[in-house]
């Protein structure tokens, strides 16, 4: 587990160099690298880089499908028993928090997905903005509405949307899903061991940031803007919009912005807003890690520095697991 830019990416690909596919099986837990044609902003391996890494749930759906966490336990418990009987180490390597945490927890039972009611959603916010739909989950769900901040414009919809489709706030499945563990997907005996790379002080914090900002840059440089206007020509004819889970996407909302009004957005906006946009994220993903109980219980925690030694010692960590169970 770990935050953007902290280099996890590289830690599992050179564990797979060193033991091959016959000993470890990638398991991908990110939420932006299941969509097919988002390569440069979700900062997906290349497809070189796949065909020599194989990464599973990559490239599973077009930005036009939404893929939530009840898609991905189901598909992720299928990789790990398939690796298992491959007599494979699943190695879980990503920056989706929450993906983790349900994997670990259990799943609340949550309704799916109802493209009326999302639709609904989707219109208001354009016509009435996100302060009016955080107001509207104050009234119907004051719990979670205190969870969250007002700007998470998905997670706001979202909980508006298990709501309006089963009349129950969110809060309230999250009551019972505390209460029954059913849902839990590590029923089976396995052993598992629990990293996290992320800061461990303001220092390494500063350090992330510019990792992130030299990353983005990057992408821009890589052609970030063309990929999401090639995405627009193509998808905006068949219905996306900036509201479609793939464009929610941190890097991409603020691309979309910007090749919506290109003469009232500089590229010096779109570079602030891209990299601020990722440091939240950054933000989000450290807090998940140091203050969630489940994630961080058992869990090693490791920094991310400039003369990178605590990821050779996590890589060190990594290798020996790997040599006493295979």
């Amino acid at each position: 587990m770990g935050t953007t830019a902290s280099g996890k990416t590289d830690l599992v690909c050179r564990l797979y160099d060193e033991f091959g596919g016959k000993k470890i099986k990638i398991i991908s837990v990110d939420s932006a690298l299941v969509f097919r044609e988002m390569n440069i902003g979700t900062a997906k391996p290349s497809a070189q880089m796949l065909q020599k890494y194989p990464h599973s749930l990559v490239d599973l759906i077009s930005p036009l499908q939404n893929y939530d966490v009840a898609n991905f336990c189901k598909d992720v418990k299928i990789c790990i028993e398939n690796a298992i009987k491959n007599h494979q180490i699943p190695v879980l390597v990503g920056g989706t928090t929450m993906y983790f945490y349900a994997l670990l927890n259990g799943l609340a039972d949550l309704p799916s997905a109802n493209a009326e009611i999302r639709q609904q959603i989707d219109s208001d916010l354009q016509n009435f903005g996100l302060p009016y739909l955080y107001k509207k989950l104050q009234e119907v769900d004051e719990i979670t509405a205190k969870r969250l901040s007002p700007n998470d414009s998905q997670r706001i919809q979202r909980a508006l949307e298990v709501f309006y489709a089963a009349k129950i706030p969110l809060s309230k499945y999250a009551e019972k899903q505390n209460q029954n563990q059913n849902n839990f997907l590590f029923k089976e005996n396995y052993q598992i061991h629990k990293f996290a790379l992320y800061p461990q002080n303001p220092e390494q914090r500063a350090f992330l940031h510019q990792l992130i900002e030299q990353r983005f840059l990057q992408m821009l440089a890589n052609g970030f803007i063309n990929e999401v206007q090639q995405i627009r020509q193509k998808y905006l004819p068949l219905g996306l919009t900036q509201n479609h889970s793939s464009m929610r996407c941190v890097g991409y909302r603020q691309v979309w912005q910007f090749l919506e009004n290109p003469d009232s957005n500089s590229q010096a906006d779109l570079i602030f807003k891209g990299i601020a946009a990722t440091r939240q994220l950054a933000k989000r993903q450290i807090t998940w890690l140091k203050n969630n109980k489940v994630l961080n219980a058992d869990c090693q925690n490791f920094g991310i520095s400039q003369n990178n030694s605590e990821r050779e010692d996590l890589y060190l960590q990594l290798k020996k697991i790997v040599m006493e169970n295979t």
